[in-house]
């Protein structure tokens, strides 16, 4: 399994959302970002929050998402030999693939701060 983020933004004057454009699957497809949920401890342990799980940023703002994520980039960037006892041993996922895709989502919510993130 895997975690699924796109992005969307409230167009002013529409009743809707519309999902912005951004980021890039390994197809080629343009909705957003993908990445193994097989890291969810890895996050969770280099979060302040140690209930940390991505799916329960679906429906935050970018601004509040970039507050949850940046701890975890941080240490991810700084001490990520500490988190390499986390790396799923069926090769699925490792902690710079992780922190690359938690990047990516950091720069469409700094991009978009009023965004709202959808993860499926």
């Amino acid at each position: 399994m895997s975690y699924d983020v796109s992005f969307r933004v409230k167009v002013e004057g529409a009743d809707d959302s519309v999902r912005i454009i951004d980021g890039n699957d390994d197809y080629g497809y343009n909705y957003g970002y993908n990445y193994t949920y097989n890291l969810t401890q890895a996050m969770r342990e280099a979060s302040p929050n140690k209930d940390f799980d991505l799916y329960d940023m679906n429906g935050k703002t970018g601004a509040e998402v970039m507050e949850a994520i940046e701890p975890i980039i941080t240490e991810f960037c700084f001490n990520a030999k500490a988190y390499k006892q986390y790396e799923p041993k069926n090769g699925w996922g490792d902690i710079e693939g992780c922190r690359q895709f938690l990047l990516n989502i950091y720069d469409v919510c700094n991009k978009y701060p009023s965004c709202i993130l959808e993860v499926h």
